[in-house]
């Protein structure tokens, strides 16, 4: 088994899946933060007067999420098939499901 991979077999758990799903956290909260800001900064330029600006803000907000959502799902279901592949010695399968998740 590869280094890389090894400790997915050995580790604790609750120590994986705070390791493994830390970056999905961080990524969402800065998008949500980013979203916070945009927010704030058109509110500046255009005024508080004037909500259409913050309300297109506020239709393209879920919509953004939903597409993230979507990246999420296809590299969760990837990371799982690649994962059981990596696991059954089955090298192929797993270099072709990450070309499937790619493209």
């Amino acid at each position: 088994m590869d280094e890389k991979s090894a400790f997915l077999g050995t580790e604790n758990i609750r120590k994986l899946l705070f390791k493994l799903s830390t970056p999905i956290v961080i990524g969402m909260l800065v998008q949500a933060i980013y979203n916070v800001v945009d927010t704030f900064f058109v509110g500046m330029v255009y005024g508080a007067d004037d909500v259409q600006a913050i309300g297109g803000l506020s239709i393209a907000f879920p919509i953004q999420m939903m597409v993230m959502a979507f990246g999420i799902m296809l590299g969760t279901g990837g990371s799982s098939i690649i994962s059981r592949a990596l696991g059954a010695r089955e090298n192929e399968k797993a270099e072709k499901t990450l070309g499937n998740v790619f493209s």
